[in-house]
């Protein structure tokens, strides 16, 4: 494929400042205030603009070695009150793009990239790991230093070698404890934080160049790797993936079920997807459950593995008959215990994180891997294509200036050349070649969260002349004049708040403002009615664009007079081309089921020379002018004009709702009750870890008597000790094997109950060195109140944000999949790159920033322990002559542990308030009102005197309804009556009041005003289960989920294998599931191994099963070909002709066969009647839109009208002639 490109090159563009793509998809004040999208000269080391420069990056030697600069934060945020006044940059170490270029060059300079992914980690980090090792090394020096400093110490109080150890000597040693106290602290937490930073470091750099390799993952391997999977690597807080299977199996179903949640809700499916989530989460919990208790086992270990060092100590003693002394024993038990234990996160974690990462970097295949496929950039404009994989055998050439249609049948192949001419299809023979910039519009139109600007300008700089011709090409003045922000409103992901014509011009738009040399369309006119249809046609694709290369797919064939050359495609092969008269010839019968059921072509359109004798019919079209259709659109298409400040703030959608302040008592006490299920539970975890952490200290306390009194017996009477040694050895064993128990039952307990721990342990100290102590405990605890004050109230806000902030990088990976195709043909790679840093950097600030608040707070903590620590230290000294050695060892022991343990349970009593945060969030959703109750007030329901056969008959009334969004009303009187069986069409412009009309029938909205009954009853007093359950729909948007076929169309599994075969037998699918696995045959993640036309019928087969007396029909057919769509039409005729059928549509020739059409425009039902007295009534606006499509198609559709009135018996001919 070739194309000459005389414009600058697209990689030369996307080096120049671009306007942001998601700007606001950030938390609400932040996208206020912050540019994401601004050019920037450094921009892998400057971050977020907007936000103060780190000060960590800022702080001095000192200041690093202390974090005071943490504390100047706290202080300056006390009073803070938007998010961005709590931030501030993050280091520039762990910036995207520093992190990104940093691991990249690392693992180009040791050509570790075909290797495991640890190894490309250690490259880059080896350096700042091993300078962390060392510190560590020096920091358990000094812990291992403490226990002997301490034995040294308790020689002072033996009076046998009193006059070896003098007073001074005490007091030096005590200098020196207390010294390698505080030496720790200032040793531990540095370290600590280094080594955090390098694996943020690394988790950063790792998860920017995943998501490259995202960007350039071929479309095989999205559909093995769905997003749920890659949100879980690429998430900074997923360094913990020991549930990762089976929670990225629920994560993916969640996501399926919030996407799809309007089809869910209109088939009833509630129940079947709560109970598969529930099975989901239920093997969760297992591995849940199980990793809890291998962490109770842990921390068991960890509180008694001093206690297990003391045991075996005294064993030793045993075997070999050694004197055991009272140092000896103390210095044993003082050791440091297994600090490592300490971390939650187990060594299979990390083995199974990388392991995942190191999965997707070697194993999903590359798009740029993918051979034979070439895009350049000359001076000769054409395309020319040699494949063969999705489209078999295929060779032909695409000339610039020249417009090309491709038809055929639904899977015959026609998205997949288009795939193929954008290089996303591997090519196993032949050869591809494109040259020239490429614009390229899907058949699912991708809309991310952002402005409809954004969409439109997707990163290209703005050109108010080009901007305002794009929105007038593509018909969206209209549209944008009745948006609240004009095109400044934000559309939600996937453009979830517009209709699907909008999203279809909306991505137009955005090719139409690209100014490429090729335009790939995948049928884009099916999503818009039939006037827009023809005006995009004729001013757009064949007028605009008729200087570009234009491949356009489409299955109104009656479009294609006019193109240079049509395609037809059938099993993925292309079987002729040529003129489309040409075609009609050589292939008769193909072209017939093609064209099957779709209006003649309108030649007449555009050959100006035989307007009249085109029309064969001697019924002439009603006599409109041109006048009138000018007038009836002229505020409609006035043109809109754009903001012309381009720093004003865009609006922004509904965000994530953020609590400030602390945690209520309610959400605790929420809590509290469903932990302590049943109360009788709680009660015994409770009576369990007091009993626990006093039997602790009291065992202590035992060993203290114990040894004091083995002195004495020995200096009196000489007695062997052996059997005293016996049973506390004994004792000791039962000790320990209690003390695991009770910590693996209950170590969840314990966290949460913290403030225990550490309770008793100074009522120890206080019980032995007593006044001295006591009143040092005063300002001691003080400055605890103070800083767990201070850091609770930043930790929170921070919490907060940190998860508000996730959301937006979530949901940009999520877009990101599913618009793969269109940011590679637009070239926009380096775009979303810079705004997955830019969103990760606003994260990283907030996660950065919680990290060093607890560094801050455990800093302060350990100092205000290592002062209690030197006070008792140098009381025990002083007060030589009121203590024995066993309490100078116990008091030391007890002190000495405290360090470093204290500041960890005042932590985790902190991170309590902080886990409280989630909570807050789920016990919003759960206090969420239902759609029941919602309801406007109602009489009690009828279900149950209706029975399971309501609706019988299928008569529809509306009632004077009207329906408001806010204070607007989009509905307005609507009164009209249905009869049963009759089949209805329903007609008018975008916003006319058409899917509003749905959604009240199936109550996805309430109505304000009046009633509407089915079968007489007053929906108000019927039930959303038991409404839904009496209709059935076939959407304009088919969504399908992951998981097998039978699961897609009855998920209660209530119908037999052969109701469920006849159906898709009749939907004309059961040949392409038999070449499967039949009914058991996976889908694949939404439905992604089919087409759009195919699962669109799959949702006609959902309808088929059900068979209900009313069913709606959302433009069911917009996606598929001629045949196709005379199937659904046959189908649907045949399986509901005693239903009641309301057909939303586009294509007017769909709803012809109608028995009436309701006209809406601008909310208000104008129109109600038959198809053939609407067309024979010129001051008819149904009669306006028929002529609007060309006197051949309005002749044609008043012949089908017509048809359909003499086969009822009800001819109107005469009567009009």
């Amino acid at each position: 494929m070739s194309i000459s490109d005389p414009r600058t090159s697209a990689e030369q563009l996307n080096k120049e400042h671009r306007v942001p793509l998601i700007e606001k998809s950030v938390p609400q004040s932040l996208a206020s205030n912050v540019k994401v999208g601004k050019k920037r000269k450094k921009a892998e080391t400057e971050g977020v603009e907007g936000l103060p420069p780190s000060s960590e990056d800022n702080a001095g030697c000192l200041s690093g070695l202390l974090f005071s600069y943490v504390g100047r934060y706290w202080w300056r945020t006390r009073n803070a009150a938007e998010d961005k006044d709590f931030l501030e940059q993050p280091s520039r170490r762990i910036t995207a793009h520093y992190a990104a270029n940093r691991l990249e060059k690392a693992w180009a300079e040791n050509g570790s990239f075909n290797r495991h992914f640890l190894v490309g980690v250690w490259h880059c980090t080896k350096f700042s790991v091993m300078l962390h090792a060392m510190t560590l090394c020096l920091e358990e020096v000094a812990r291992v230093a403490q226990p002997l400093l301490l034995r040294e110490l308790m020689s002072y109080y033996d009076r046998k070698i009193y006059h070896e150890f003098p007073f001074q000597m005490a007091v030096i040693v005590a200098a020196l404890l207390s010294l390698l106290s505080f030496a720790t602290v200032f040793i531990h937490h540095p370290y600590f934080h280094g080594l955090l930073k390098v694996g943020n470091d690394t988790r950063v750099g790792t998860g920017v160049l995943l998501y490259k390799k995202t960007l350039r993952l071929s479309l095989t391997s999205l559909s093995e790797t769905y997003s749920g999977q890659l949100i879980q690597l690429l998430n900074t807080d997923a360094a913990k993936h020991e549930l990762a299977e089976k929670m990225d199996a629920r994560l993916k179903v969640m996501s399926e079920v919030i996407t799809g949640i309007n089809v869910i809700k209109m088939h009833l499916w509630e129940e079947a997807f709560a109970k598969k989530i529930n099975q989901l989460r239920e093997k969760e919990m297992i591995a849940v459950k199980r990793s809890a208790h291998c962490s109770a086992i842990v921390m068991g270990m960890y509180f008694v593995s001093s206690k297990i060092g003391l045991f075996a100590y005294i064993l030793q003693c045993l075997y070999y008959n050694e004197k055991i002394t009272t140092e000896s024993v103390f210095t044993v038990n003082a050791q440091p215990r297994v600090t490592w234990i300490l971390d939650d996160n187990r060594p299979e974690e990390p083995k199974i994180s990388l392991t995942g990462l190191t999965s997707v970097w070697h194993d999903a295949i590359e798009k740029t891997t993918q051979k034979k496929a070439k895009r350049a950039q000359d001076d000769n404009t054409n395309t020319s294509v040699n494949v063969i994989f999705a489209v078999r055998d295929l060779s032909i050439e695409f000339v610039d200036g020249n417009c090309y249609g491709i038809i055929g049948p639904v899977g015959s192949g026609k998205s997949s050349l288009l795939l193929t001419i954008l290089c996303e299809a591997q090519i196993t023979k032949g050869s591809l070649e494109t040259r020239g910039s490429i614009a390229y519009c899907s058949q699912e139109p991708w809309i991310f969260t952002g402005s409809v600007r954004d969409n439109i300008l997707f990163g290209n700089d703005y050109d108010e002349e080009r901007y305002k011709k794009s929105i007038e090409l593509c018909m969206l003045n209209h549209d944008l004049k009745h948006m609240e922000k004009g095109d400044e409103t934000i559309v939600g992901d996937n453009g979830s708040t517009l209709s699907g014509g909008q999203r279809a011009r909306i991505a137009l738009a955005r090719a139409v403002y690209a100014d490429a040399d090729i335009y790939l369309l995948d049928d884009p006119l099916s999503a818009v009615d039939s006037y827009v249809g023809r005006q995009l046609y004729e001013n757009l694709i064949r007028g605009f664009l008729s200087a570009k290369l234009v491949i356009l797919v489409t299955h109104q064939v009656h479009f294609l007079n006019t193109v240079n050359t049509v395609i037809l495609m059938k099993d993925h092969s292309i079987v002729g081309s040529g003129h489309l008269d040409e075609l009609q010839y050589n292939f008769p019968e193909d072209f017939a089921n093609i064209q099957s059921h779709l209006p003649p072509d309108d030649e007449d359109l555009y050959d100006k020379e035989t307007t009249s004798s085109a029309v064969s019919s001697p019924h002439k079209a009603p006599e409109i002018s041109s006048e009138i259709l000018i007038e009836q659109t002229k505020s409609d298409e006035e043109p809109f004009e754009p903001s012309k400040d381009e720093e004003m703030p865009a609006a922004v959608p509904n965000t994530e709702s953020r609590k400030r302040g602390t945690i209520s008592l309610w959400v605790y006490w929420q809590y509290t009750r469903e932990v302590f299920k049943p109360v009788t539970y709680g009660l015994a975890l409770t009576i369990c870890v007091v009993v626990t952490q006093l039997l602790t200290n009291f065992l202590d306390w035992v060993l203290n008597k114990w040894l004091v009194g083995l002195d004495e017996l020995k200096s009196l009477n000489g007695t062997d000790s052996s059997a005293y040694l016996s049973t506390v050895s004994v004792f000791g064993l039962k000790y320990t094997v209690s003390l695991i128990t009770y910590q693996k039952t209950f170590i969840w307990c314990t966290i949460i109950m913290s403030g225990a721990l550490t309770f008793f342990g100074i009522v120890s100290l206080v019980m032995v060195v007593r006044p001295i102590v006591f009143v040092a405990c005063g300002p001691i605890t003080f400055g605890f109140y103070i800083c767990r004050k201070f850091y609770v109230a930043r930790s929170r806000e921070l919490k907060r944000i940190e998860s508000a902030a996730r959301s937006p990088l979530n949901t940009l990976i999520t877009s990101t999949i599913y618009g793969l195709p269109i940011i590679r043909a637009y070239r926009k790679e380096k775009e979303m790159i810079e705004k997955f840093c830019v969103l990760h950097d606003i994260y990283m600030a907030a996660y950065n920033m919680g990290s060093l608040s607890a560094r801050w707070f455990g800093i302060c903590i350990d100092f205000l322990v290592s002062v209690f620590v030197s006070i008792v230290s140098f009381v025990v000294v002083v007060q030589y002559e009121s203590l024995t050695v066993g309490e100078v060892g116990l008091c030391l022991v007890c002190s000495v542990q405290l360090s470093g343990f204290f500041s960890w349970i005042m932590r985790q009593s902190a991170e309590l308030e902080n886990g409280m945060v989630s909570v807050e969030r789920v016990l919003e959703y759960t206090v969420l009102k239902s759609e029941e109750s919602m309801r406007r007030p109602h009489e009690p329901y009828l279900d149950d005197d209706l029975g399971q056969s309501w609706p019988a008959k299928g008569d529809i009334e509306f009632d004077n309804v009207s329906v408001k969004y806010g204070e607007t009303k989009v509905l307005k009187n609507v009164t009209c009556v249905i009869l049963g069986g009759q089949k209805v069409g329903v007609v008018g412009r975008t916003g006319a009041g058409k899917s509003t009309l749905i959604k009240i029938l199936f109550g996805l909205k309430d109505y304000c005003d009046g009633h509407i009954f089915i079968d007489g009853i007053d929906l108000d007093h019927v039930s959303l289960k038991f409404r839904r359950g009496g209709m059935s729909i076939i959407p304009q948007e088919p969504v399908l989920f992951s998981g097998t076929v039978r699961e897609n169309l009855d998920p209660y599994n209530q119908y037999e294998d052969a109701t469920i075969w006849a159906a898709l037998e009749q939907c004309d699918l059961k040949k392409a599931i038999s070449r499967e696995k039949g009914l058991q045959a996976q889908l694949g993640n939404h439905g992604v191994s089919l087409s759009v036309g195919q699962r669109q019928l799959f949702c006609l087969a959902r309808a088929m099963i059900h068979r209900s007396k009313v069913l709606v029909i959302d433009e069911a057919t917009a996606n598929v070909d001629g045949n196709t769509d005379a199937i659904i039409q046959k189908t649907i005729w045949k399986c509901f002709e005693r239903s009641t059928i309301i057909t939303v549509a586009h294509r007017l020739h769909t709803i012809m066969n109608s028995d009436r059409i309701m006209v809406f425009e601008k909310g208000a039902l104008v129109e109600f009647d038959k198809p053939i007295v609407l067309l024979n009534e010129p001051t008819s606006l149904f009669a306006k839109m028929a002529a609007q499509t060309g006197p051949v198609n309005f002749e044609s559709l008043r012949q089908a009208a017509n048809h359909y009135a003499l086969e009822d018996n009800i001819s109107y001919t005469d009567e009009h002639d």
